[in-house]
């Protein structure tokens, strides 16, 4: 594979990061609406706590740098939570 292959597929791998993005804002609307019902705040740090746990044994078995997605998700979920405190009264 030369240089040129490894850069479309890079490309097509980055597009489907942000197409996945795209898919992961646009719950914020019904995260919302499940919140609001039931009284749920939209800050949460035991989950994110949880979350970053996770994710970090996830990076472990994959071999990525486990500090590097945590400040990916950390970027994600504070974007969430912003948009989430926008698109409401809070």
């Amino acid at each position: 594979m030369d240089l040129t292959e490894m850069r479309t597929i890079i490309t097509k791998i980055d597009q489907e990061i942000i197409h996945l993005l795209s898919q992961r804002i646009s719950l914020v609307p019904e995260l919302i609406d499940y919140k609001n019902e039931f009284k749920i705040s939209i800050f949460q740090p035991e989950h994110e706590k949880q979350l970053y746990s996770k994710y970090w044994q996830i990076a472990v078995e994959k071999r990525l740098n486990p500090e590097l997605v945590r400040q990916i998700f950390e970027l994600i979920i504070e974007e969430t939570r912003n948009l989430q405190y926008e698109m409401t009264d809070h």
